[in-house]
């Protein structure tokens, strides 16, 4: 679960990429509205599929401002 906070409504987009990098699965891009909000991630690619255990990595964009974190995931 990643849980963050807008000072206003906003476009927001979250993607995960794997530890080389490669993208994994856009989760949202749309509106959320202010406050704090929070996504979970299934664990699944864009394609469906379960991915292993390991290091992930995040980016969240809301309007002009982004931000990353690390993630692990334990199976």
């Amino acid at each position: 679960t990643i849980r963050y906070e807008l000072n206003r409504s906003s476009l927001v987009t979250l993607t995960i990429y794997n530890a080389r990098g490669a993208e994994i699965r856009t989760i949202t891009s749309n509106s959320q509205p202010a406050g704090i909000n929070e996504i979970r991630w299934n664990a699944k690619s864009n394609a469906g599929n379960s991915v292993a255990s390991g290091v992930y990595y995040y980016r969240l964009k809301a309007g002009k401002e982004a931000r990353s974190g690390k993630m692990i995931l334990l199976r």
